[in-house]
């Protein structure tokens, strides 16, 4: 049970608290994936794949793989995922014109990312939740072609960011900002 100043979260600061730890946590793992894959950081990075290749292979592949589903499930649409869009839907309901203002803006921040989102969900969609026979196989290298490049990498560091500036800005709109969520290095 998650606890705001001793009395039991509500459903807005559990949505604020799982969305913002969810961000931080994909955001360490884009960071930790791009210094481990970028050509200029291979001096460092080739003393750990010689002495533990399996070590660092395994590592690799599972931050990739946290990536592109953490990725989507911060975007899912569906049922009563914790996602940003099913956010910005119950806090709508709710009627409370901060939060409508709030989320115009902030719908129209996200559009940047959309085209993003999309190849990211369609990854997770053709390799990991439906192996999709035909993609695997025959039209791309699952461990090349997919590996998502330095730019969208980077693209989605600003999208995390945004993420977790939405939690925090919906957080000071609701009760004041009583639930306190450290950034520890974040920003």
């Amino acid at each position: 049970m998650l606890e705001v100043n001793g009395i039991e979260a509500d459903n807005i600061q559990y949505y604020i608290f799982h969305l913002f730890m969810d961000a931080r946590e994909l955001l360490n793992c884009v960071e930790q994936f791009i210094f481990l894959t970028k050509d200029e950081n291979w001096n460092e990075v080739e003393k750990i794949y010689e002495n533990y290749n399996n070590l660092f292979s395994a590592t690799i592949s599972g931050i990739r793989y946290e990536i592109i589903v953490g990725t989507t499930k911060l975007s899912d649409t569906n049922g009563n995922a914790i996602s940003v869009p099913n956010f910005f839907n119950y806090c709508w309901k709710l009627g409370n014109d901060n939060f409508k203002e709030k989320i115009r803006k902030f719908k129209t921040e996200l559009k940047e990312y959309n085209k993003l989102l999309k190849d990211i969900q369609t990854i997770r969609n053709k390799i990991y939740a439906h192996t999709d026979f035909k993609f695997n196989a025959v039209e791309v290298d699952k461990f090349g072609e997919c590996m998502l490049e330095q730019t969208q990498l980077e693209e989605l560091k600003d999208y995390l960011k945004l993420v977790i500036k939405i939690c925090l800005e919906m957080n000071k709109l609701h009760k004041n900002g009583e639930m306190r969520i450290d950034l520890i290095s974040i920003y």
